[in-house]
């Protein structure tokens, strides 16, 4: 029978891989290609947002695996995303549940959400507060 010496802790990822939208490069690079992410994505709960050819269209979404995820974006399997393909990762955040990922994701829907990624990507400015943001927004949704 197995016991807990079987099965090893697993390690946090370090903090600069946690987010793309935290590290001062994602601004420098813009966006990642999605084949790119799925190499050096983390088999992870994550909320994450693309951009396609559709203009001022953002799609924020949820995840429990984001490499798997993404490469259904790029097959064509999501039917929000197939038609607007070539498409880039703008922004991610791995979490340590799905429940957390998708309140990200949430906020990220919500008015004073789209107002931040609409701030973060047009003045450059990074807020490294947006797990206090997403908790806040809650407390004000109850």
């Amino acid at each position: 029978m197995a016991d807990a010496t079987d099965f090893p802790p697993e390690a946090d990822p370090p903090p600069a891989e946690k987010s793309f939208c935290d590290s001062a490069s994602a601004k420098d690079e813009s966006s990642m290609t999605l084949d790119t992410a799925i190499k050096l994505g983390q088999e992870r709960p994550a909320a994450y947002v693309l951009s396609g050819t559709r203009p001022n269209y953002l799609y924020k979404g949820s995840c429990r695996n984001l490499p798997k995820r993404l490469a259904d974006h790029v097959a064509g399997r999501v039917s929000h995303t197939k038609n607007i393909r070539p498409l880039v990762l703008v922004c991610f955040q791995y979490c340590e549940t799905n429940t957390e990922a998708r309140r990200i994701e949430n906020f990220w829907k919500s008015g004073a959400g789209r107002a931040w990624l609409q701030n973060w990507l047009s003045s450059g400015t990074l807020e490294t507060e947006l797990q206090a943001r997403v908790a806040e927004w809650q407390t004000q949704r109850t």
